[in-house]
């Protein structure tokens, strides 16, 4: 298994209103996993999510534990929150195309060109959000700067810098829309149960249009009590009970 997530946070260890320090929390769930109690060991870094604690470790971690249990789709969803948030690390994409060959054979299947491309690690360029935006805001004040250089003192030598950072602020730009600001650029939900119907109706008893086995990725469109409307891989439409699906953090 990877590196287990270690809280670097451990300056608030005295924070009193907090029975169990985070650092208490990771070791726990650290030993859990190691012991072969997956269950108690998601439990404990879920509790370290919900009080903040997050990073692509933290989820990287959760998803082993749900693939030691066998549950693939949730495995699925907690490699993808993780890819989020670390987009170049090679043992994260390679976990989660095995997943994707097991759940999506046809997928895995594809030959010819888009093969080819498969092979290509474009993933090496990937940026989180953050990173994204911290390349826009450097090259955006670079490009700006240079610029007003040469408008001051019209030397070619700052307009021709000024070219060389603006590809950088797009490729920053593009990587923060694709990450951060466009929803319909990343999945939103994964089938958690081991089949999901998808209904015409939000009832447990309407006609199905669709049977989803797990681990298969559904885009949400609107909420309706115990139900969700959703769209799938194949582009139907239908409303499945929100418990078998879930929305990647």
């Amino acid at each position: 298994m990877k590196k287990l997530f270690l809280i670097v946070a451990t300056l608030l260890l005295s924070t009193p209103a907090i029975a169990v320090t985070p650092k208490e929390l990771a070791d726990q769930a650290q030993a859990a996993y190691q012991a072969g109690k997956y269950a108690e060991a998601i439990r404990g870094w879920n509790e370290l999510s919900q009080i903040g604690f997050i990073n692509g470790d933290l989820y990287y971690n959760i998803a082993s534990a749900y693939w030691r249990l066998g549950q693939a789709g949730q495995a699925r969803r907690y490699f993808l929150a993780a890819r989020e948030w670390s987009p170049r690390d090679p043992a994260l994409r390679e976990n989660l195309a095995f997943i994707e060959a097991k759940v999506e054979p046809s997928r895995a299947a594809v030959e010819g060109p888009r093969a080819l491309l498969r092979k290509i690690p474009f993933y090496r360029l990937g940026l989180n959000g953050s990173e994204s935006l911290w390349l826009c805001a450097v090259t955006g004040l670079l490009f700006f700067g240079l610029l007003t250089a040469y408008r001051l003192q019209r030397k070619p030598l700052y307009l021709i810098l000024a070219a060389t950072a603006l590809p950088l602020l797009f490729f920053g730009s593009f990587q923060y829309l694709m990450r951060s600001a466009w929803p319909f650029a990343r999945a939103e939900a994964v089938v958690v149960a081991p089949s999901l119907s998808l209904r015409e109706q939000p009832l447990a008893e309407a006609p199905v249009r669709e049977e989803l086995r797990e681990g298969r990725l559904v885009r949400l469109k609107k909420v309706q009590g115990d139900f969700a409307l959703v769209k799938s891989p194949s582009g139907k439409e239908g409303w499945a009970e929100r418990v078998q699906i879930g929305e990647i953090p």
